[in-house]
């Protein structure tokens, strides 16, 4: 039996995975969580083989929620499960320590395939992200400008481009406001911008926010 905790914030996206993952009879759902918070909570109280998780959540982010799980539970798979595109995500998140990601516009069976894909040790990979990364690695293309942020940077860009302040950022990533000001004014340096409406606009045009 595969042991699955789902992470979404939207209770009704949630209860639709599960729904899904349940129908398969070797897959168990054993928890679902709101917050990245509250998915780590979940994954060192129970016995967890494979955490579903969604990127746009409220608490701790994406980046961190996922080095936070592999610190206290190695061995447990995480499939990345978004409405992001996987170019502007994965390469970052499966080199973060994620097993797996799926768009959430696939096939409604791509989710157990992924889910046992991941289980049996393997990561879960879309055939065309794969062909996608191939390019990307041929390619003699400019490389997007976001992807020259740390993870912490991307974090908090990530943040600022859905219209966060400074106060409500420090607050949800247990960080000074003088912290977070600093980080802002790294990433409008390396990103070449000069505000958060620049951000905000990158961000949409790439995908990145909804």
């Amino acid at each position: 039996m595969i042991n699955v905790i789902v992470a979404d914030d939207h209770p009704v996206v949630r209860s639709g995975i599960v729904r899904v993952l349940d129908a398969d009879a070797e897959i168990r759902t054993i928890g679902e969580a709101e917050s990245g918070t509250r998915a780590i909570e979940l994954v060192k109280a129970l016995d967890c083989d494979v955490l579903v998780l969604d990127i746009s959540m409220p608490g701790r982010g994406i980046v961190e929620t996922i080095q936070r799980t592999k610190a206290c539970k190695a061995h447990v798979g995480i499939l990345i499960f978004s409405m992001h595109p996987p170019e502007q995500y994965a390469l970052r998140l499966l080199r973060t320590g994620a097993s797996g990601y799926l768009a959430k516009d696939s096939p409604v069976e791509s989710l157990t395939i992924a889910v046992h894909t991941i289980f049996s040790g393997k990561r879960y990979i879309p055939e065309e992200f794969a062909e996608c990364m191939a390019e990307n690695l041929t390619s003699h293309g400019c490389t997007p400008v976001h992807h020259s942020l740390n993870d912490r940077e991307f974090e908090i860009f990530r943040r600022l481009s859905r219209g966060k302040d400074i106060k409500e950022i420090s607050d949800e990533m247990y960080l000074s406001s003088k912290t977070v000001s600093a980080y802002r004014r790294r990433i409008l340096s390396k990103m070449g911008m000069s505000g958060n409406s620049d951000l905000m606009q990158y961000s949409l045009s790439n995908n990145l926010i909804e």
